[in-house]
C-alpha cells in the first residue's frame, strides 16, 4: 500500500496488495506451496518440522502431521500444517500463524478443508466441503461471512497436499501427473502439473540419504521439492525466494537456525550458511526500474514495459492504460497510462444491470452491512456518482491510519469496525462504502512507483490496490492518497472483486520494469 502524509509528498509504502495479499502470500504461499510438496502417505502417523526460510534467512516454522485412522470400514487421513512467520515489511515486524487442516479419504483427496489465518487481532477462517463437481467455501472474517462456490474440472484429481500423487506407491521417475488444489489467498481451484525428474543421493546434513525430486508448475511458480524414498519431504524450494527445510523441533523454533548444509551428488555444494537476519519483505519483493521517475504522484503519462510476464498472463487495455506487445520479448508488455479523471457523471443509484456484479456483496465485501450502509448513507449525493465517490475517498483517507503489522485479508466490516490497515484493507473498505451508496466499484491489483532511494538512483514499483468506480465511465480513486487524483504509476495489472484482485500475486517475484517514459 502506498499512503501519504496529510502534509506533503513524503511516502510510506506496503507492498501490500501483493504482500498482504502477500504476507497473505507468503504467509499464504507456505499453507498453499505446502499442497505441493510432499507428505508422507503411508498407514503410520508422522509428524515432521521444518524451518521456513526467504532468501536464505530463516522467518519462521512449519509443522507438518499426518494422521490416519477409521471411520466406519473406511481409511481415513488427517493432514495438518501448522505454520508461524515473522518478517520485515517496511520496517515493521509483521507475524503471522496459520493452520490448515484437511480431512482426506482413502486416495488422499480431501473431503473438507479448514484454514485459519492470524495476524495481530485479526483472523480469516475458510472451510471448504468438497464434492464431485464443486467445492463450497465460507469465508469468514471478524463477524462477517460469505460464501463461494468452486466448479471443479471434470475428472480433475484434488490434492490436499500433493505427494499424494502416487497415493504411497513409489515415485516414477519421468512420471506426471495434473492436480489441482485450493488456493486459499485467490479463493479459487488451481493447476499443478507434477513432474517425478530424478532419484538422487545427496548428503542432508551430513547424513547420506537417496531422495526423489519433482518439479511443481503453478499459477504462482515452481516448487521443487526433494522427498525421501519414505514419503518424508526433505525440502522444497518455492516462489520469492522461499524454501522450507527439515529439522528436529528445537531447531526448527529456533529463529536463528542456519541452513541445514547439502550435498548433492554432481552439484555444487549447498553449505550450511550463517544465521543472517531477513530482509524487508516489501523491499525484496519489489519491482526494480532502470532510471528515477521524478515528481511521480503528479505524473499524468508514462509508458512502462513489463517483462517476465507468464504466458497465460492476459494484460488489461482500458481507456486509461493501452497495452500491446513488446517487440521481440514475448514475456513483455507496453503500459501507456495516462492518467484521467473524465467528466461524466450520473445520479445514484446505477441500475444498469451490466454492472451488477460491481454492486452486490462478493468474498471480503459487504456493502449490506447496516454499518457500512450507515457510513455510505453520510457520504451519498444521489444527484451525483462523482461527488459521492470524491466524499469516499476522502472519508478514508481520513480516517484510516496506515498498519503494516496487519498480515491477514480482512473484511470490509472489521476494517470499517478497526479503522487500521494496508492498500488492500483501503480499497476493501472504499468498495463496500461506494457500492452501498450504489455507486459499480471494482478494486485493482497492480503496482505504483515510489521513490525509495537519494541520490538520484532509481526507486521501485510496489505492488499495491487500489479501485475504480463507474461514474459514467470506469475512474480510478486510490484511498491511501490526499486527493482524487491518481498518478500515472498507477498500472493496473487485475481487477474486479477481491479474489480476482489477488490474481496478480502470481507475478510476485517474476515481473521485469523499463521505465521508457517519462
Amino acid at each position: 500500500m502506498l499512503t501519504m502524509t496529510r502534509d506533503g509528498w513524503a511516502l510510506t509504502y506496503c507492498a501490500g496488495q501483493r504482500l498482504l495479499r502477500n504476507v497473505g502470500r507468503s504467509l499464504w504461499i507456505t499453507a498453499t506451496a505446502l499442497a505441493l510438496v510432499g507428505l508422507s502417505t503411508g498407514a503410520q502417523a508422522q509428524t515432521s518440522y521444518y524451518g521456513l526460510y526467504m532468501e536464505g534467512s530463516k522467518i519462521g516454522s512449519v509443522e507438518l502431521k499426518v494422521e490416519p485412522f477409521h471411520q466406519g470400514d473406511d481409511i481415513r487421513y488427517r493432514l495438518s500444517t501448522e505454520s508461524a512467520i515473522a518478517i520485515e515489511m517496511m520496517g515493521t515486524k509483521v507475524e503471522q500463524r496459520t493452520t490448515v487442516v484437511s480431512l482426506c479419504d482413502s486416495t488422499m483427496s480431501p473431503l473438507t478443508q479448514e484454514y485459519s489465518i492470524v495476524s495481530g487481532q485479526s483472523a480469516l477462517k475458510l472451510n471448504v466441503k468438497y464434492r464431485s463437481s464443486f467445492a463450497d467455501v465460507v469465508i469468514t472474517s471478524g463477524e462477517t461471512k460469505s460464501t463461494k462456490r468452486l466448479t471443479v474440472p471434470r475428472g480433475a484429481r484434488i490434492a490436499a497436499d500433493s505427494s499424494l500423487l502416487n497415493l504411497g506407491e513409489r515415485p516414477k521417475v519421468g512420471s506426471r501427473a495434473t492436480v489441482y488444489y485450493l488456493n486459499p489467498l485467490t479463493i479459487s481451484i488451481d493447476k499443478a502439473v507434477v513432474t517425478v525428474e530424478a532419484l538422487e543421493t545427496l548428503l542432508y546434513a551430513g547424513k547420506e540419504t537417496r531422495a526423489y525430486r519433482s518439479l511443481s508448475r503453478t499459477p504462482m511458480g515452481d516448487v521443487r521439492a526433494w522427498e525421501t524414498e519414505g514419503g518424508e519431504l526433505l525440502w522444497a524450494d518455492m516462489p520469492f525466494g522461499m524454501s522450507m527445510y527439515r529439522l528436529d523441533r528445537e531447531a526448527a523454533a529456533d529463529p536463528k537456525t542456519p541452513l541445514p548444509a547439502i550435498v548433492r551428488s554432481n552439484q555444487p555444494a549447498h553449505p550450511k550458511a550463517e544465521y543472517s537476519p531477513p530482509a524487508d519483505f516489501a523491499i525484496s519483493t519489489a519491482a526494480k526500474v532502470d532510471r528515477p521517475i521524478p515528481n511521480a504522484r503528479r505524473l499524468r503519462r508514462a509508458v512502462i514495459e513489463i517483462g517476465g510476464l507468464p504466458a497465460s498472463y492476459r494484460a488489461i487495455s482500458d481507456v486509461r492504460q493501452r497495452v500491446t506487445l513488446a517487440p521481440g520479448s514475448p514475456q513483455a508488455r507496453v503500459f501507456e497510462v495516462t492518467s484521467r479523471s473524465g467528466s461524466k457523471d450520473v445520479r445514484l443509484p446505477v441500475r444498469d444491470r451490466s454492472l451488477r456484479q460491481y454492486l452486490g456483496t462478493a468474498p471480503l465485501v459487504d456493502p449490506d452491512s447496516s454499518d457500512v450502509r450507515g457510513v455510505a448513507r453520510s457520504l451519498t449525493d444521489r444527484t451525483s456518482a462523482r461527488r459521492t465517490a470524491s466524499r469516499i475517498r476522502a472519508w478514508v483517507f481520513k480516517n484510516m491510519t496506515p498498519d503494516y503489522s496487519i498480515g491477514v485479508p480482512r473484511s470490509s466490516s472489521d476494517v470499517l469496525r478497526r479503522k487500521r490497515g494496508v492498500c488492500r484493507d483501503y480499497a476493501v473498505l472504499f468498495a463496500a462504502l461506494a457500492r452501498a451508496a450504489g455507486i459499480p466499484t471494482r478494486l485493482c491489483g497492480g503496482i505504483v512507483y515510489a521513490d525509495t532511494s537519494t541520490g538520484g538512483k532509481a526507486g521501485m514499483f510496489f505492488y499495491h490496490a487500489w479501485v475504480e468506480c463507474w461514474l459514467g465511465e470506469w475512474v480510478a480513486f486510490d484511498a491511501t492518497v490526499p486527493s482524487d487524483f491518481v498518478d500515472a504509476t498507477h498500472i493496473k495489472l487485475s481487477q474486479g472483486n477481491p479474489d480476482d484482485m489477488m490474481g496478480v500475486t502470481n507475478l510476485i517475484g517474476r515481473i521485469r520494469v523499463r521505465v521508457r517514459e517519462p
